[in-house]
């Protein structure tokens, strides 16, 4: 609500197949409350460990239907988590990553390979922009079978690069992911 329009507008989004249903758990890292004051990559791992921790305390939530999704930071934290989550007796599905670059101490490509290293392997998909350097050097130096890297013309960084006018729509990939790890049958 704080940004000014058109950000987030209802029309911005694809259509969801009807009876499709999600638990949705987002966090904020610390001290990026309106924007990170200040780099701390040790406490954002932390709070990732944590987040993904916390989900085996809900209750309604099927563990094996577990995929992560962030932005910036939060796509690092995307990697990590799924892996972590593997590591700690979850069932993370795949991690989507918009412009991950190198905000935790564990290196963007190092948590792909991981994933794909998983029995089955994990799929993990990133967005980026090539003029964003960070985000572009973290989703070009990551390769496996099961990753796939999506690059987009500018420098848009994050949730910038969610815009109704950005080819492919950011928004239907999500979609996509979630039919590609059978997390939504029919949402492409």
């Amino acid at each position: 609500p704080d940004n000014p329009p058109p950000w987030l507008m209802p029309d911005w989004f694809p259509e969801i197949k009807e009876g499709f249903s999600a638990h949705i758990l987002t966090f904020t890292f610390r001290g990026c409350v309106g924007g990170c004051q200040s780099f701390d990559r040790e406490g954002w791992l932390l709070d990732t460990e944590a987040a993904m921790g916390h989900l085996q305390n809900l209750e309604a939530v099927t563990f094996s239907q577990v995929i992560t999704l962030g932005a910036s930071t939060g796509a690092d934290g995307a990697a990590y988590g799924c892996n972590y989550y593997n590591e700690n007796g979850g069932s993370c599905q795949g991690a989507l990553s918009i412009s991950p670059g190198g905000y935790l101490p564990r290196p963007y490509p190092g948590e792909v390979k991981n994933l794909g290293e998983t029995e089955p392997p994990t799929p993990a998909w990133c967005l980026y922009s090539t003029g964003d350097a960070q985000s572009s050097g973290a989703c070009e130096n990551a390769s496996g079978d099961h990753y796939r890297a999506i690059s987009y013309q500018g420098n848009r960084h994050g949730m910038p690069l969610v815009a109704p006018e950005t080819d492919p729509n950011p928004l239907d990939l999500v979609l996509e992911f979630l039919s590609l790890t059978g997390l939504c049958a029919d949402c492409e």
